[in-house]
């Protein structure tokens, strides 16, 4: 894999992306026993990061990729993978779901 540095942006950031309507994908990268909640948005696609170099191609290569997991351990790892595959605007969640729930932001069970 590539070195590639991810930029990260904050839980805040992303809920306001989520509340302006941008036009970007939320990948959930966690492990699939870990996706026992999810942000409810049509614009949050699962695919853990076992998987991802089976369904990468999934993923529409010219939107924004916004990278979450658990706490953040997976979406730099994720993020290499992707960028190696050509990926160009991708960002990831700081503390990912767990920073999320702590900051009270909805999600569904």
């Amino acid at each position: 894999m590539p070195e590639a540095e991810i930029p990260t942006i904050t839980t805040a950031d992303l809920k306001a992306m989520l509340d302006g309507k941008e036009d970007f994908v939320l990948l959930d990268v966690r492990a699939t026993f870990m996706q026992k909640f999810t942000i409810d948005d049509p614009r949050c696609k699962e695919v853990s990061l076992n998987a991802l170099h089976l369904k990468w191609k999934e993923i529409p290569p010219g939107k924004k990729i916004v990278l979450m997991d658990h706490i953040g351990k997976r979406t730099q790892v994720a993020g290499r993978f992707l960028a190696g595959k050509g990926f160009k605007n991708l960002v990831k969640v700081s503390g990912g779901y767990s920073q999320y729930i702590k900051d009270g932001y909805p999600v569904k069970k």
